[in-house]
Order: structure tokens, then C-alpha cells, then sequence
């Protein structure tokens, strides 16, 4: 006759229960660290990125007379950059939902999927407005100057803005500063790490600086106190 220990060969219910429930704990308590640990991955590859891409930045002024290249010209920056950074995938973030392509355009790498927009420095085609004998000191932004913008201006690189992260879905290239096409508020995703999505709820966003420096703001701290999208002192200022 067999003892009753030695017709016991498998876990009772309730003991497999205890096990799934153990098992199910665990997890709950490991994914949301698994979580932070591949948002932080994705956080630092994108930084990476862009990082390159400034040093790209820098390199083509280098090689160009000190000179960035100007706003409104085609080739636009992805490719006139393209020599140094190489790879397509250097243009995207990949915490970026809709990194977006231009088919419109001629140059192969203009045309690749982005997820970051370069500093149009338009603050430098600043004009006044002599047309409004009213009030002859206003504003705005000459959008038929072709000149490029000059690295000489640069008073402080550590502290001026190159590139941005840009809203998924939006085509753009160039961050413009000034009036109603101000792109800071409008075409900047600023909560793009770390946070739900809503810029008012605790997310961050990359900027890469001239000197290559590349930094993390919450939204609208890449504004006030100081606008670090502009070159002129003056505009700066909030």
C-alpha cells in the first residue's frame, strides 16, 4: 500500500493559485521599471541624434566660411548636413509616433523622415517697417532675405538653441521666432520624454545647443526667462 506522501506528485490548486498570483505581482512591480528603463534608452539615443546632428551643423560652417546656411534655400539642412551624419536614421527620435516625410522635395535626404527642426535664426532678418508712417518702428520678419546666418553672431553657443524636437505629423524645417508664426509655440514638441504627452504634466523635451551640447526643458523654459531660440540680445529678452 502507498504512503500518502508518495501518491502526492503534483501542486494542489490553491498552491497553483498562490504561485500565478506571486508570478503576477512580480511583474506588476518589474514593468513599470522596464518601462523607465526603455524610455530612458529611447531619451538618450534621440540626444545622441541630435547631438550629431549639431556637430554636423558645426562641421558645415566650418567648411562654408563660418556660415550656416540661409533660411529659404533648397538643399535644405537635412541634406546639406547629410555629408556628416550619414545615416537617415540620425533624423529621428525614436520616441517620435509619426516622424514625418516630405515628398515635394527634390534631395533624397530632405525628403527622409524627421522628427527635429533646425533654428531659422530669423530674428537676424528682423526689418523695420518703414511703409507705416503710423508707427515706423514695427517689426517684422523679411522673408526675401537670403543671407546666411553667420556664426560669428553667436555671442554665447552654450546657451543658443540649433535643434529642436518638432510635433509629429508636422512637416517642417525651420523654427521661425516672430508674430504669428512663432514655431516655439506651435510646431515645438516640448513633453516628448518622461511625461504623459501633455506638456502641462510633467514631460521634457531634447535641444541641442551650438556648441553640441544637448539638454533637456520642460515647456516653455527654452523661452522664459530667456528666449534661447534667439541670436540679437534684444530679442532674447522675454
Amino acid at each position: 500500500m502507498q504512503s500518502v506522501s508518495s501518491r502526492r506528485s503534483g501542486f494542489s490548486l490553491i498552491e497553483l493559485l498562490v504561485v500565478i498570483s506571486i508570478i503576477a505581482l512580480l511583474i506588476g512591480l518589474l514593468l513599470p521599471s522596464l518601462a523607465s528603463a526603455r524610455e530612458t534608452a529611447r531619451s538618450i539615443q534621440c540626444s545622441s541624434r541630435m547631438r550629431q546632428l549639431a556637430m554636423a551643423a558645426d562641421i558645415y560652417a566650418t567648411d562654408h566660411d563660418g556660415q550656416y546656411p540661409t533660411r529659404n534655400v533648397s538643399p535644405r539642412w537635412p541634406a546639406q548636413f547629410q555629408p556628416t551624419y550619414q545615416a537617415e536614421e540620425i533624423l529621428l527620435c525614436p520616441n517620435d509616433p509619426n516622424p514625418t516625410s516630405n515628398d515635394t522635395v527634390p534631395e533624397e535626404f530632405d525628403r527622409a523622415p524627421r522628427s527635429f527642426m533646425f533654428n531659422g535664426f530669423n530674428d537676424l532678418r528682423n526689418r523695420v517697417d518703414n511703409s507705416d508712417p503710423s508707427n515706423p518702428t514695427t517689426d517684422f520678419v523679411d522673408n526675401s532675405d537670403q543671407s546666411t546666418m553667420d556664426r560669428d553672431f553667436l555671442r554665447d553657443f552654450s546657451n543658443t538653441i540649433f535643434f529642436g524636437e518638432k510635433e509629429s505629423g508636422h512637416d517642417g524645417y525651420y523654427v521661425d521666432i516672430f508674430a504669428d508664426i512663432n514655431d516655439i509655440l506651435i510646431w515645438i514638441e516640448q513633453s516628448r520624454h518622461g511625461g504623459t504627452g501633455n506638456p502641462e504634466r510633467g514631460g521634457v523635451s531634447n535641444y541641442a545647443f551650438g556648441d553640441t551640447s544637448v539638454r533637456q526643458f520642460k515647456a516653455n523654459e527654452t523661452v522664459v526667462p530667456e528666449n534661447l531660440w534667439a541670436v540679437r540680445p534684444a530679442v532674447r529678452r522675454p
